[in-house]
């Protein structure tokens, strides 16, 4: 049986609010006097769909889970958090999931550096096959 989840990455947009969440060595100068600026935005190479639970699937739940994570220098996921999403087990197959995405590294200042974004994963229930009697 097909199961659909797509996922959504706002990188450029979303990495450009993240910029004071870095935790990267900067020039000490330079973050006091606010020339924190995202020159690279990080983009995700590679990632795997997420499977939806037979939880989620037996109650015909669908939705969004909304994450926060944490991309390391060398583009690794170091951290996801839930902010929100329909349960069912769903939340969790997207921190799994997004665990084991890639990203190419971001760079602040010209530098590679750690980022916090706002990562999306979207579940749709995928299309059953109907029981006919007859």
């Amino acid at each position: 049986m097909p199961q659909r989840c797509t996922w959504t990455a706002l990188a450029t947009l979303l990495c450009l609010m993240c910029a004071p969440a870095i935790a990267t060595a900067q020039p000490k100068e330079d973050a006091r006097r606010g020339d924190v600026r995202l020159t690279k935005a990080p983009k995700l190479l590679s990632g795997q769909r997420a499977d939806y639970t037979k939880e989620a699937l037996d109650a015909r739940v669908e939705g969004e889970v909304r994450l926060k994570i944490t991309i390391g220098v060398g583009g690794d996921v170091t951290k996801v958090e839930i902010i929100s999403g329909p349960g069912h087990g769903l939340n969790e197959a997207a921190v799994e999931t997004a665990k084991k995405f890639k990203f190419s590294p971001a760079e602040v200042n010209g530098q590679p550096a750690a980022v916090v974004l706002p990562f999306t994963i979207k579940f749709e229930l995928p299309v059953l096959p109907s029981e006919f009697e007859g």
